[in-house]
C-alpha cells in the first residue's frame, strides 16, 4: 500500500456509514402481505386482524409481531450493539451484520407461532379449520414473515415559529 493510499480507510468509513444509514424491517412485508389469503382478504389484513384483534367480531388479539419483539428487545438490542462493534472494530461487512439482525427478528416472530399463550380458536373456527391452534392452518401467514434491510429514510420536521 502506498503512503498516500487511503482506500482502506475510505472503504472502512463507507461500511460504517452504511450501517448507520440502514434500517432492518421484519414482519409481513409488502411483497408477501399483498398476496390473497384463503379467507378472501390479503395476508397483511389477516395479520393485522390477529395482531390487534377485532373485539366486535370476537377475534382476540394474538400479537405475533409487536409482543415477541418487545419481549426480546434486550437480546435484539445487544445483537445490534455487538454487530455495530464488529463493523467498527473488526471490519465485519455491514450487509452481514444487518442480515444477522434481520434473521434474529424474523426468527423471534416465527417462534411466537410455536410458543405462545394465545386464546384458543372458537368452536366455530375449530369446526371450520379442524384445529384449535390459532394462526396455524395453511402456514401462509407464518410463511409470509421475513425481513429486509433498507436505507433509512430521514424525515426532517421543521418547527413552525
Amino acid at each position: 500500500m502506498k503512503k498516500n493510499d487511503n482506500s482502506l480507510f475510505v472503504a472502512y468509513e463507507r461500511n460504517l456509514q452504511q450501517f448507520k444509514d440502514s434500517v432492518v424491517k421484519a414482519g409481513i412485508l409488502a411483497k408477501d402481505g399483498s398476496q390473497n389469503h384463503s379467507e378472501g382478504i390479503t395476508v397483511f389484513q389477516i395479520g393485522m386482524i390477529h395482531e390487534f384483534g377485532v373485539p366486535e367480531k370476537n377475534i382476540p388479539r394474538r400479537s405475533f409481531i409487536r409482543v415477541p419483539i418487545e419481549n426480546n428487545i434486550k437480546e435484539i438490542t445487544k445483537l445490534i450493539e455487538n454487530n455495530h462493534r464488529l463493523v467498527l472494530e473488526k471490519g465485519m461487512q455491514t450487509k452481514v451484520a444487518l442480515d444477522l439482525i434481520g434473521i434474529k427478528a424474523q426468527n423471534v416472530i416465527k417462534e411466537s407461532f410455536r410458543n405462545n399463550n394465545w386464546k384458543a380458536n372458537s368452536r366455530a373456527t375449530i369446526k371450520r379449520k379442524g384445529s384449535s391452534r390459532p394462526l396455524i392452518n395453511t402456514g401462509q401467514l407464518i410463511g409470509s414473515i421475513s425481513y429486509i434491510v433498507e436505507k433509512a429514510e430521514i424525515n426532517i420536521v421543521e418547527k413552525e415559529n
